[in-house]
């Protein structure tokens, strides 16, 4: 039984002459009056949280009644929540398991000496406790039930079979008072399982079969430990007779469906989850681990989908109004790349329970994933609403705002968001550098130039910004040093990001470092499968390969953008390859039709500065 501190109050007041009636040695009369009143102005304190003063009070107390052993142990307590050496915790443990003996009956002094033993391993100190409490109340089971499972845990560091055989004579103790259960049934077969005592298990089973015959805990425990012992023929009957005595009993069927798992009979265990989800007994939670664990394991088979679904909908209909549920039917449906469906479950959620933050950012996200940039906005402007005082859902509405062009507003919602307030460095990070990108859209070079530096002052591991701030500079064709240094540190980081490759390869052609430029836009190609003539994509670029094993998702399109295709056209060309530059420039123009200068380069075969 747990006893929140709070819980203690009534009893420090009212047994206070209780306690200093413990004291050994007699304080004078006026210091105990001195020491009563200065306990119940402590104890004022801690009604109050006031807890400094609590401690204080409580040492003046202690200090005018030393041998009261009560708050003596009380501030040990105190004093165990602090920072101290070795020798403090030992005096503090010392005071805990003094008044545990002045008064071992009562059950919170026990408890707190009890976990306090066991949480620094004395186990002969939590063998005397329990011995003391099983003398003291021999009507208590409890006591004889901790006291067995003690000298089981030391007899299992020692091998002292006097021990064990002290810890079964317990349980025999137990059996002969109050008859076999399932309680001791489990304590007694946990324990025969440390000597493999197999003949000793089954009599229990036995004994606990006949007194427990209607029980579905007992046939499920008598199941289960036939199960361990590889008893499959005696588990099943032991859990065919559980269903037989409740057949809506849905622990039953968790029970059956993890023994077929464990045989390989997906018939069977299919029939059984389904039977456990339709069960109206069994709570929400542990069906809804049963599916969690079904979905995990099985979701990438996509025979499985409709199976899948199906149990979703039988959960739903017995179990409605669950949020989480459809939290998790979200993550499924976007797992197997069905975004729309997965973002009509956590719009569920939310109307179920639009208190999580979180959902309202995955449904912002998943509506980016579709570019439904319209509604992205829309589900930004309410959790905004809801939640003005985090960062994250501006951000979300200006990426929504500036990619419908709306540069201004987006900009506009940005400069609202109060970054002094923002704990997180990674998303203040991430708003400087998407301030830096719509300024640079606008021009603005200086002010994008800025916010592009403090993005990465805060988070030198922002590799987007790098990316970004460098190729502004490429394209601007100012400072192409600092735009090099960032661009190199990036693919330095991300060595099969194309993306970042075509940047760096851009700002070396924009030093007239072409042959450099080259090799790394041939990187950037490789990422797409296309490589020099007698080469491979993964001789160009070995990174590709770790890029599968990181992130397979990583470059989903097949080939690479107009704009890739454009530079590389440019650099080969500057490189005296000019059938090689125009097959680029006139798959560039293939991509981006409406693109004047690439066309020109492509129809011409040459290159045209811009």
């Amino acid at each position: 039984m747990k006893h929140p501190r709070l819980q203690l109050l009534p009893f420090l007041i009212i047994a206070v002459a209780a306690v200093l009636s413990l004291c050994a040695a007699k304080p004078d009369r006026s210091d105990r009056s001195k020491a009563e009143y200065i306990f119940l102005e402590a104890s004022q304190a801690f009604e109050e949280n006031r807890l400094d003063d609590y401690y204080y009070l409580l040492r003046r107390a202690s200090e005018l009644v030393p041998n009261d052993t009560f708050t003596a142990a009380r501030i040990a307590e105190l004093q165990l929540q602090m920072p101290g050496d070795s020798l403090q915790r030992l005096r503090a443990y010392e005071a805990i398991r003094t008044r545990f003996y002045a008064d071992p009956t009562n059950d919170i002094y026990a408890r707190s000496y009890a976990n306090l033993a066991n949480a620094i391993g004395k186990v002969d100190d939590i063998i005397g406790l329990w011995e003391t409490l099983d003398s003291l109340e021999p009507q208590r089971t409890d006591p004889a039930f901790n006291l067995a499972a003690a000298l089981f845990a030391k007899y299992q560091s020692t091998l002292d079979t006097a021990l064990y055989n002290r810890g079964i004579s317990i349980l025999d103790r137990l059996e002969k008072t109050a008859g076999m259960n399932i309680p001791l049934a489990y304590s007694k077969i946990s324990a025969y399982l440390l000597t493999n005592d197999t003949i000793s298990i089954l009599s229990s089973l036995e004994r606990l079969r006949k007194a427990a015959p209607a029980e579905v805990e007992a046939q499920l425990l008598i199941g289960n430990v036939f199960e361990h012992l590889s008893m499959p023929d005696s588990a099943l009957s032991a859990y065919n007779r559980a269903a037989d005595i409740d057949p809506e009993n849905g622990s039953v069927y968790i029970s059956r469906a993890e023994f077929f798992r464990n045989r390989g009979d997906s018939v069977a265990y299919d029939r059984e989850v389904f039977r456990a989800l339709e069960s109206q007994e069994l709570p929400f939670n542990e069906k809804f681990g049963l599916l969690t664990g079904y979905v995990t394991k099985l979701y990438k088979d996509t025979t499985q989908w409709d199976r899948i679904s199906q149990m979703f909908s039988v959960l739903e209909q017995i179990n409605p109004g669950e949020a989480e549920l459809h939290d998790f039917y979200a993550s499924y449906k976007s797992a197997i790349g069905q975004k729309e469906e997965a973002a009509e479950q956590l719009s569920y959620s939310i109307d179920l329970d639009p208190s999580d933050p979180r959902r309202w950012n995955d449904l912002t996200v998943l509506y980016f994933n579709l570019n439904d940039t319209a509604k992205a906005e829309e589900t930004a402007r309410k959790a905004f609403a809801l939640y003005p005082e985090q960062g994250t859902f501006q951000f979300l509405l200006s990426t929504a705002l500036s990619l419908q062009d709306r540069t201004e507003e987006a900009l506009e919602v940005l400069d609202g968001i109060d970054t002094l307030h923002i704990s997180n460095t990674i998303l203040e990070s991430t708003i400087h550098a998407t301030k830096g990108d719509i300024l640079s859209k606008l021009n603005r070079t200086d002010e994008a130039q800025v916010e592009y530096k403090k993005s990465v002052d805060l988070n030198p591991d922002n590799y987007m910004a790098m990316n970004n701030w460098a190729y502004f500079n490429a394209v601007k064709g100012i400072d192409l040093d600092a735009a090099e240094l960032y661009a190199s540190i990036a693919c330095a980081a991300e060595p099969w990001n194309a993306t970042y490759l075509d940047t760096y390869a851009w700002v070396l052609f924009k030093k007239k470092s072409y042959e450099k430029a080259r090799e790394v836009i041939d990187k950037a190609l490789a990422v797409y499968g296309i490589a020099p003539e007698g080469k491979t994509p993964e001789e160009i670029n070995p990174a590709i390969k770790q890029a599968e094993e990181t992130d397979p998702e990583l470059e989903e399109h097949t080939e690479p953008s107009a704009e890739i295709y454009d530079h590389a056209g440019d650099i080969y060309f500057w490189i005296h390859l000019p059938e090689e530059a125009v097959d680029f420039w006139k798959k560039a123009a293939k991509l981006a039709p409406d693109d004047k200068l690439i066309r020109k380069k492509a129809d011409q075969k040459t290159y045209f500065f811009e």
